[in-house]
C-alpha cells in the first residue's frame, strides 16, 4: 500500500508483519530501502525517516553514502591484498610500510 503525500512510501502487509519501506526510480534504478517492520518502528517514525530518505534522495548525500560503501579504503585494500594466497613462484611481503 502506497502513501498518497509522500511519493515512494509505502508498506506490505504480509500473513505475519507489517514492513515499511521507501522506493525511488533513478534513471533506469530503482532503489528500495527497508525502513522497519511494524512493531518496532510506527507509522509515524517511518513517514519521518521516509521525509528524511527523500530529502536526502534530493540532495544527492544517498547517492554518495552509495558510492562511497563500494569503495574500500586504502587500508582495506592493503588488508584484502595481504591476505590473498601466495603463488608458489611469489613472496609477498607481511606488512607495508607507509
Amino acid at each position: 500500500m502506497w502513501d498518497t503525500q509522500i511519493p515512494g512510501f509505502g508498506s506490505f502487509c504480509g500473513k505475519a508483519s507489517k514492513t515499511f519501506y521507501y522506493q525511488r526510480t533513478t534513471g533506469s534504478r530503482v532503489m528500495c530501502e527497508k525502513i522497519g517492520s511494524f512493531p518496532l518502528v510506527s507509522a509515524g517514525v517511518a513517514r519521518d525517516t521516509a521525509l528524511e530518505l527523500a530529502m536526502s534522495y534530493q540532495n544527492g548525500v544517498a547517492a554518495k553514502k552509495l558510492n562511497a560503501s563500494k569503495n574500500p579504503t586504502l587500508e582495506q585494500a592493503t588488508n584484502s591484498y595481504l591476505a590473498q594466497p601466495n603463488s608458489p613462484n611469489q613472496t609477498r611481503p607481511t606488512k607495508i610500510a607507509i
